[in-house]
């Protein structure tokens, strides 16, 4: 982990979390997080280890820790993409339960544990994730500074597939559907990707120096982030939806090379599994940052319909007048 995400004043919002869960005592809480928090320390001592300590000490326990016999929080990583989301993110889903709960109502919590089970393992050879292609392909088509950031028009054709048809429902047409402007040399570098990428090839800075050094852009350290110019694929799910859209769109580049420019709002959407009926609010720039800063609204869903179970069961236990010392 770099030292500066070690010294990154953010790292310490956990303490925030657990001031909250404190002072509210929840049934069940959930703690969601960058993945790479895992790796982290604070004043010589890792992150999840801390972590640990104060949920512990505030009442609670993280079944899917116990259930592994480990502290790993690795196994705690869930992807967007096996909650049905087309996009590939990854993050630190933490779910928590009172000790008392707990013990009033073991079937909740073998529920939570089970949570990970459903979702952690869906992500190998045989699972079909939802791609690029079947999430914004049925969007209009625009060219650059074309389009509206807030109502843009009815759907110009039917849906491509049951997620976009997920989608459409409750709207009556596209809103925050507007492309940015490009430079003329950032449209050529696009092009240059495009074309690479329509024929199932990958490229890079690397590449583009070595076949058009003409089209290098003008920035010091071109050798960190050779990646920094990226096309997402049709037949694969998006690249991790990110605030740093607000800044530029090179890492979210539209497949199509007739429309030649980086997502819209609405098409970062999309890939966040936000209903077309979800308005974006403020400028531009902040709309993306909305989309980006987000958890995915469908990976939400699943875990809260899980965490509704979990206390659908401790209701009941409550109702049969079952104490902690019972169970």
């Amino acid at each position: 982990m770099p030292e500066k995400y070690n010294t990154d004043p953010r790292i310490r919002l956990f303490e925030h979390y657990v001031y909250y869960l404190r002072e509210l005592q929840p049934d069940i809480f959930v703690f969601e997080n960058v993945y790479g928090i895992t790796s982290s320390r604070l004043e010589k001592k890792h992150i999840p280890e801390i972590l640990l300590e104060e949920f512990d000490n505030a009442g609670y326990e993280v079944p899917a820790l116990e259930a592994k016999g480990s502290n790993s929080f690795r196994n705690c990583i869930l992807n967007s993409v096996s909650f049905g989301v087309p996009q590939i993110r990854k993050r630190l889903i933490l779910i928590g339960i009172r000790k008392d709960i707990a013990r009033l109502s073991t079937q909740a919590r073998d529920r939570i544990r089970s949570c990970y089970e459903e979702f952690s393992g869906k992500v190998d050879e045989n699972f079909s994730p939802v791609t690029v292609w079947e999430a914004i392909s049925d969007l209009p088509p625009l060219r650059p500074g074309e389009g509206s950031d807030r109502w843009f028009g009815s759907y110009q054709s039917a849906p491509v597939s049951e997620y976009s048809k997920l989608m459409r429902q409750g709207s009556e047409g596209v809103i925050n559907h507007r492309a940015r402007n490009h430079m003329d040399s950032d449209l050529e570098r696009y092009r240059y990707f495009i074309e690479h990428a329509a024929e199932g090839r990958r490229v890079t800075l690397e590449d583009l120096k070595r076949e058009r050094p003409d089209l290098l852009p003008r920035h010091r350290k071109l050798d960190i982030f050779l990646d920094r110019f990226k096309v997402q694929m049709w037949d694969r799910p998006s690249s991790t939806i990110t605030s740093h859209l607000a800044k530029d769109g090179h890492y979210y580049i539209h497949p199509d090379i007739s429309q030649l420019r980086s997502f819209t709002v609405r098409e970062a959407a999309r890939c966040q599994s936000f209903p077309d009926s979800y308005l974006f609010e403020g400028p531009r720039t902040e709309q993306f940052r909305q989309v980006g800063n987000a958890v995915p609204p469908l990976m939400s869903e699943k875990i809260a319909l899980r965490i509704r179970e979990a206390l659908d069961l401790v209701e009941r236990a409550r109702f049969r007048g079952e104490s902690p010392d019972d169970a």
